[in-house]
């Protein structure tokens, strides 16, 4: 899954394209930098089943050809190869509503769970981030028995890592 989409090393700051750094803006990194980062670093070896609700995303208007219907959160489950963390990926696309998560674990006994939330909404920000604070912060998740809780801000990413026992 790791380098699974298209990306560049250096690009123009007036054309980031695929780019994640650029040679004009030392000291800053483009979002997308961001998001490679947290994603190579919350994606386990094996990809895992999961079932459970989410709120669902409709087109409008219904019949458009460029979207398709879906969850408006979707999640990517995986787990290390020593099977001693689980590492969950959740997003939120809607450009205007927080979206809380409860996540019920089953068949894994954790024993806490970080994660960070890559957040920068506004589809006409600059695309240069620097500090990084401006776009990564703390997820706010938790743990409470086997059920990971948090709140996904509107255009936002949890990146979660959730200890075993």
């Amino acid at each position: 899954m790791r380098g699974a989409s298209s990306w560049q090393m250096l690009s123009e700051v007036r054309a980031p394209g695929f780019g994640i750094v650029s040679q004009q803006a030392v000291g800053k990194r483009f979002l997308l930098y961001w998001l490679y980062w947290l994603f190579d670093r919350h994606v386990g070896e094996w990809a895992l089943d999961l079932s459970g609700i989410a709120p669902w995303y409709r087109p409008n208007p219904p019949d458009s050809r460029s979207e398709a219907p879906g969850p408006a959160t979707p999640v990517l489950a995986t787990l290390s190869k020593d099977g001693k963390t689980l590492y969950l990926i959740v997003a939120n696309g809607s450009s205007d509503r927080a979206v809380p998560a409860r996540i019920a674990l089953r068949g894994f006994a954790a024993s806490g769970v970080s994660g960070e939330l890559l957040s920068y909404p506004g589809m006409d920000r600059d695309p240069l981030v620097a500090p990084r604070e401006d776009a990564v912060s703390d997820a706010g998740a938790r743990l409470d028995g086997g059920t990971v809780t948090l709140t996904l801000p509107p255009q936002s990413v949890a990146f979660l890592a959730v200890r075993g026992r």
